[in-house]
């Protein structure tokens, strides 16, 4: 899969993509855009140059060479020799009675759409966010089927889902973007086979250079959430970052730093 195949899935699923700076720009949440494929590091002055921001927006973020931007870093696996050594400790024994207890396999995206609906809400009540749009996972498992590239894995217990993920492949690198999993099956650890396998089987001699989960979050609660991956053998590979702020963008953060909540 290329940025352009990406960028097929994201308007089926119904969200807004668009070109600027040599690069396509998905916007994350409302006002909000990143840059993908998300291994390019683009040169800010380009960016500058050709900004990917229009009336209405609010910032943009996109990952940049180390000397150009904040320090930063995206959550990687790399090489074909992935296994229970790169754990840590805990991570391999729970990795281990979760591989016991589940069945990890590729699977065809749609056949997850009701499993999908039910662990969306739980991780969503298990992490205190509200509830999010019901037609999502249909739209979206309805694209990935129709998508070159995209990849929907699963854990299951007994034949119930435990835990499954979708992921992209874009240009040698597989990128996980969704992980959901059932809160009454955690102890199961479908969480540690899942990603275990998954990066086990992409790294094992399949042409892929890395798997990748993520950047470093702008939200300071997730610091859990990255333990649990790092123990899981992803590693903290350095980059630059930057920020664009529209006029509105910049209002926010004045607003936001001001005593009172005032600019």
């Amino acid at each position: 899969m290329n940025a352009d195949r990406y960028a097929e899935f994201l308007a089926r699923c119904g969200t807004r993509v668009r070109h600027a700076a040599g690069a396509a720009w998905t916007e994350t949440s409302r006002g909000v855009w990143m840059s993908f494929p998300y291994q390019l590091e683009l040169d800010p002055v380009a960016v500058l140059a050709a900004p990917p921001l229009r009336a209405g927006d609010i910032a943009a973020r996109w990952p940049c060479p180390m000397d150009q931007g904040r320090p930063s870093y995206r959550l990687v696996c790399r090489g074909a020799d992935y296994g229970f050594a790169r754990l840590e400790s805990k991570a391999r024994n729970q990795t281990r009675r979760g591989l016991e207890r589940c069945t990890v396999a590729r699977e065809e995206p749609i056949a997850l759409l009701e499993d999908a609906m039910e662990l969306e809400r739980d991780t969503r009540e298990r992490q205190g966010r509200r509830d999010g749009d019901p037609g999502m996972w249909k739209r979206m498992l309805d694209a990935a089927a129709a998508t070159e590239g995209a990849e929907a894995w699963a854990a299951r217990i007994d034949g119930q889902v435990g835990a499954f993920l979708l992921a992209f492949r874009m240009d040698g690198w597989l990128h996980v973007t969704h992980v959901r999993s059932r809160r009454a099956m955690l102890g199961s650890y479908p969480n540690n086979a899942l990603l275990y396998e998954v990066n086990r089987r992409s790294l094992a001699g399949t042409g892929c250079e890395a798997v990748s989960i993520g950047f470093e979050s702008i939200q300071a609660e997730v610091d859990g959430l990255d333990h649990f991956k790092i123990a899981l053998g992803y590693v903290r590979e350095p980059v630059g970052c930057r920020i664009m702020l529209a006029p509105l963008g910049r209002a926010l953060a004045l607003a936001i730093r001001a005593p009172g909540g005032r600019a």
